[in-house]
C-alpha cells in the first residue's frame, strides 16, 4: 500500500535539541507516511536522516550575498511552496509556527494558506512545538493574539512535545481568547537508543543540570551552582552540570571557576548519552 506524503518544516533555533526532536518525530511518522523534513538551514552539527525520511535544506537561499533580504525571502517562499506543490502532502506539519519569536513567519503563513486552498484538496495542518515557550518581546501579547488567530483559522491540531505534568503550553502561551484548535501533548520526544535504558538494579542518586546545547544556559548553571553550594550540607546530593558544546569558551572557563572547591559538583562539556 502506497504511503501518503507528509511535509514537516523545522525552523532554526539557537540550540540543537529541536532538530534532534524533529528527526526523532519524523522517523516515527515515516512508519505511516512518506516524510519529507524541510530544515530552514543546514545545522552546524552533522544531521543523519532516519530511514524513510528525506531531508531538504533551505540554507543556500539565506546565504546568497548577491540578493537583498526581500529577494531572498521571496525566493525562499517560492521554494517552500514549490516543495509543497510537488509533494501534495496529506499532512503538513510546521515546527513552532505561528508562535512568536521564530523566523520564516510570512513564508509559513503563505504555506498554510496554500494547504487550505482547494488546489490539491485540503491537507491536514499541524503545528508542532515544545511545551515551554520563551519570548520577551515587548508586544508579546499582540503577537500571541495573532498566533492564536492563525491557529484557529488554518490549523487542525497543535502537537506539543512535552509531558503535560511537566509543562503545558497554556502556561506559556496566553492569548486574549482561548485557542479553539485541539492541543495534543505527546510526552517527551528523544531518539530511540538502547544504551539509554537503565540497567536493572542500578541506583540513581544525583542531579543532572543541562540547557541543551548551552547557548542560553549560563544563568541556569550559575543558579544551580549557587543552590548546590547553599544546600550541600543539608542535602548532600552530587550534581553534574552538562554545559553543552555551544556554551562560549569564556563562559565555560567562568563556570569552572565558580564550581571550584565543590567536590560533589562535576562539570562536563557534553554527554553522548544525554537525550535531546
Amino acid at each position: 500500500m502506497t504511503k501518503e506524503a507528509l511535509m514537516y518544516c523545522c525552523q532554526s533555533a539557537p540550540g540543537a535539541g529541536h532538530i534532534q526532536r524533529a528527526l526523532a518525530l519524523a522517523g516515527e511518522l515515516s512508519e505511516h507516511f512518506e516524510v519529507t523534513l524541510v530544515l530552514s538551514k543546514r545545522p552546524a552539527e552533522t544531521v543523519a536522516a532516519p530511514d524513510g525520511v528525506k531531508l531538504v535544506f533551505l540554507g543556500a537561499l539565506e546565504a546568497d550575498p548577491e540578493s537583498n533580504l526581500k529577494q531572498r525571502s521571496s525566493a525562499r517562499r517560492d521554494t517552500i511552496l514549490r516543495i509543497f506543490d510537488s509533494l501534495r502532502p496529506r499532512v503538513l506539519a510546521i515546527d513552532s509556527f505561528p508562535f512568536p519569536g521564530y523566523p520564516l513567519h510570512e513564508d509559513f503563513l503563505a504555506l498554510v494558506k496554500e494547504a487550505r486552498s482547494d488546489h490539491h484538496g485540503e491537507s491536514l495542518v499541524a503545528c508542532v512545538t515544545d511545551g515551554i515557550l520563551a519570548n520577551d518581546a515587548p508586544n508579546n501579547e499582540a503577537l500571541a493574539n495573532r498566533a492564536a488567530d492563525i491557529l484557529d483559522r488554518y490549523f487542525d491540531i497543535v502537537i506539543v512535545r512535552s509531558d503535560p505534568i511537566f509543562a503545558r503550553l497554556e502556561e506559556f502561551f496566553r492569548p486574549k481568547n482561548n485557542v479553539r484548535t485541539p492541543l495534543y501533548h505527546t510526552g517527551f520526544i528523544a531518539p530511540e537508543r538502547s544504551d539509554l535504558r537503565p540497567s536493572a538494579g542500578r541506583s540513581r542518586n544525583g542531579i543532572v543540570v543541562s540547557a541543551g546545547a548551552g547557548v542560553s544556559g549560563m544563568a541556569l548553571y550559575k543558579c544551580a551552582i549557587e543552590a548546590h553550594r547553599t544546600l550541600r550540607h543539608i542535602l548532600p546530593i552530587p550534581m553534574t552540570i552538562i554545559a553543552g558544546r555551544r556554551l562560549s569558551e569564556d563562559n565555560w572557563q567562568a563556570l569552572q571557576s565558580l564550581a571550584d572547591g565543590q567536590p560533589a559538583l562535576s562539570l562536563r562539556r557534553t554527554s553522548p548519552t544525554l537525550a535531546a
